[in-house]
């Protein structure tokens, strides 16, 4: 199977272009994502997780290699041939003005639009499905800014949804929501690609949840990837010590067999030494 994305040595540091790799943040860079794939991309802060995914969607272009999809050459697609097939889901955004939940997921539909800008019946009824998916669709005329934390995270991953894309990029989908809706967002994000066979890049902390949702799991340190693999594969001790210096023990979730990562912390070591 060919991939949809292929990163091919890519370099990238914000500010300067004429700078060796020992000071660029991401240094040839290299990897690819299968269709249907769910990538989980990990790694420590500042190793440069969002801006591969500021990269991936052609918000940033690297100093130094190629991202292809399918094919072509993401820095030679014209900007709305990138938006038909590419859509983002950022950590955060900003939002200063009033709109409905409708007018928002309304938004993604800009891609499809004719030169009128009009919205089409199409575009109304593609609305209608992502606003049943993302269980939004009781909230289509209450306003953005009224949301909660959950509710605005659903009704933006329903403009993403909007956009029909092959390629879905998730910068922190889940990140300071609660556990309900860590575990319902991204049940939504898999059942969506499953029905409509769309790639799934997610970056995220979330070690446990990587495991249980992904595919694959590409890890980042110094610029590169470190290694990649099955979640079994890359969610282990000591990868985990290696790029986080912390120690953990690595179990297994008896629900659905996922690797699940324990926490050694110092109160828990005192604890097993007075246990003794």
């Amino acid at each position: 199977m060919k991939p949809i994305i292929r990163v091919e040595r890519v370099g990238f540091n914000y500010g300067l272009r004429n700078v060796s790799s020992e000071s660029c943040l991401l240094d040839n860079l290299t990897f690819q994502v299968l269709p249907g794939e769910i990538l989980g991309i990990i790694g420590p802060n500042g190793c440069g997780k969002s801006t591969l995914i500021n990269l991936l969607s052609k918000v940033l272009t690297p100093h130094a290699g190629e991202i292809f999809i399918h094919a072509q050459a993401l820095a030679k697609m014209k900007q709305q041939d990138v938006a038909r097939a590419i859509a983002v889901l950022p950590q955060d955004i900003s939002v200063s003005f009033h709109y409905s939940v409708e007018e928002m997921v309304l938004m993604g539909r800009a891609p499809y639009r004719n030169r009128l800008g009009w919205e089409t019946n199409a575009d109304y009824e593609v609305a209608e499905e992502v606003l049943d998916l993302t269980c939004m669709r009781d909230f289509a005329e209450r306003w953005f800014l009224e949301l909660s934390g959950g509710e605005r995270c659903r009704a933006l991953l329903a403009r993403a949804l909007a956009q029909r894309p092959e390629i879905l990029l998730l910068d922190e989908p889940t990140a300071n929501l609660d556990l309900q809706y860590q575990t319902q967002i991204l049940d939504m994000i898999a059942g969506f690609a499953r029905k409509h066979g769309s790639t799934v890049c997610i970056v995220t902390h979330d070690l446990n949840l990587v495991g249980e949702y992904c595919d694959r799991v590409a890890v980042l340190k110094d610029g590169r990837v470190y290694r990649e693999g099955s979640p079994a594969e890359i969610i282990q001790a000591k990868t985990i010590a290696d790029v986080y210096n912390t120690q953990v023990h690595v179990g297994t979730n008896p629900h659905s067999g996922a690797p699940h990562v324990f926490l050694k912390s110092d109160r828990a070591e005192q604890t097993l030494r007075s246990g003794d």
